[in-house]
Parts: structure tokens; sequence; C-alpha cells
């Protein structure tokens, strides 16, 4: 089974006060999307039907609260093409089966 059902392109805020922008950090990652079930979403104060949680294998060192995943190839995930989804809060980088997993919950917008 594989448990990647999208590619997305992980874009980070920069700049200054003044002149703040997104940057791509990272292209082409292989997560896991899914949607967040309705404790999650109360407990983030989410409206129904847009908090997901993912799940993203080996690929990234770190993900920020306030990063924006834009979904590059929808897959299986039920999302669209251009997508965009919010880190909320912060994401956890665990060990899980010999591989590095980050993981967190995320706000479609």
């Amino acid at each position: 089974m594989n448990p990647n059902n999208c590619i997305i392109t992980i874009k980070r805020l920069t700049g200054t006060e003044s002149d703040k922008a997104y940057t791509s950090v990272y292209t082409d990652i292989r997560a896991m999307l899914i949607g967040a079930d309705g404790k999650t979403q109360a407990l983030y104060e989410m409206p129904l039907g847009t908090g997901y949680s993912f799940v993203i294998f080996n690929q990234v060192e770190k993900i920020d609260p306030a990063d924006q995943f834009i979904v590059t190839d929808p897959m299986s995930s039920g999302l669209e093409i251009n997508d965009i989804l919010v880190v909320q809060g912060a994401a956890q980088r665990t060990r899980a089966l010999g591989s590095m997993v980050t993981e967190g919950i995320c706000l479609k917008i």
C-alpha cells in the first residue's frame, strides 16, 4: 500500500516586516493528506470540512506554522490542483518504522 495520496509544493513565509512573500522551500513532495475528524477540527476551531491531517515521510527537515502546501498532483486525495492548505500549529517529527515522519494539521483555504 502506498501511503502517499498527493504531491505538494511547500512554501514558507519570508521577507521583511513591510515586504512579506511566500517562497518555495520544497517541491515534488509526496504527502498523505486526510480529512480531519470532527474532534480535531473542533480542537483547532476549524470550519467543518476544511481541516486535514498530513503525514510526510523522510523528505523534509522541518515544517513551520503558517507554511503553505500547494497541491500539484492530487492523485487520490480528493483535492484539486492548486488547492492551498496552511499548517496550523507545530508539526511533529518522529521516527516510525525506521523512517522519519513529519505530521500535523493543516487548513484548506
